[in-house]
């Protein structure tokens, strides 16, 4: 059976009518990749258009901003790599725009954690199956990133690799046990999580015997990889994004 990839993929080859501009080598689109209740989940869905069998899948996560516009470009950035991307929402559609918003829309996504977690699985499955993926990654920022971890806990060796830029995440024995390898973003001038956190997380895991890579940058404060925010370093962000796309090569691509 075709998978979904398929079908999109040859709708998107046919030839272009007379006046029409050539398609970008990535399309994006909005998908429902599942449901809770009676409500249907939206997601962003980029992939490559020229594609050469079945490509490894990428979960996006986003910052507590939601599924704006930076993160729609960042998953078709992901795309462009050769890799079916899916942002997740878990604002429901909406995105903030001012700090208590955001705060207030996160607190009450994390106290839901039933949905969250069952958030986090369709869109799983969806890659898996209807998309065809058969390695996944998942990556995000911030509150995404801390989702990223909860995510490695609650699916374990069935992702393949977890990117983790500036998130919350844990140092129990136990917990790291579940992880995939992690590759962990953080800003040394960050109070909100300070370095011992993600040094203290990583020493768990290379205890265990894992692949852990963490970068700390020392002079970079939280969201610095975001260019809205005041935060911002693109000299941190560009080298941070390379190391990422490196890492999901060599942890996806290499198990094709």
């Amino acid at each position: 059976m075709k998978t979904m990839l398929a079908l999109l993929l040859l709708a998107l080859s046919l030839p272009l009518r007379a006046g029409e501009l050539p398609q970008p080598p990535v399309t994006g689109i909005e998908v429902d990749y599942g449901s809770f209740g009676d409500a249907p989940l939206h997601g962003y869905l980029a992939f490559p258009r020229m594609a050469d069998g079945t490509l490894p899948g990428v979960l996006v996560f986003h910052e507590w901003w939601g599924l704006n516009g930076f993160v729609r470009e960042m998953t078709r950035e992901i795309a462009a790599q050769g890799y079916i991307a899916l942002a997740l929402d878990f604002y429901d559609g909406h995105v903030a725009y001012t700090p208590e918003d955001a705060r207030s829309r996160m607190i009450d996504t994390l106290e839901r954690r039933t949905g969250l977690a069952d958030n986090v699985l369709q869109g799983y499955d969806f890659l898996k199956r209807k998309m065809g993926a058969q390695h996944i990654a998942a990556l995000g920022w911030s509150f995404g990133g801390t989702l990223v971890y909860q995510s490695g806990l609650l699916l374990g060796s069935k992702l393949d690799a977890l990117v983790i830029y500036y998130g919350n995440v844990g140092s129990d024995a136990a917990e790291l046990a579940q992880l995939p390898p992690v590759l962990a973003f953080y800003g040394g001038h960050d109070a909100g999580i300070p370095v011992d956190v993600p040094q203290d997380f990583e020493r768990g895991l290379k205890a265990l015997g894992h692949t852990a890579i963490l970068h700390i940058y020392p002079d970079a404060d939280h969201a610095f990889a975001n260019p809205s925010s005041p935060t911002y370093r693109a000299q941190d962000a560009t080298d941070a994004w390379q190391t990422t796309l490196d890492f999901l090569s060599a942890t996806l691509r290499r198990k094709r």
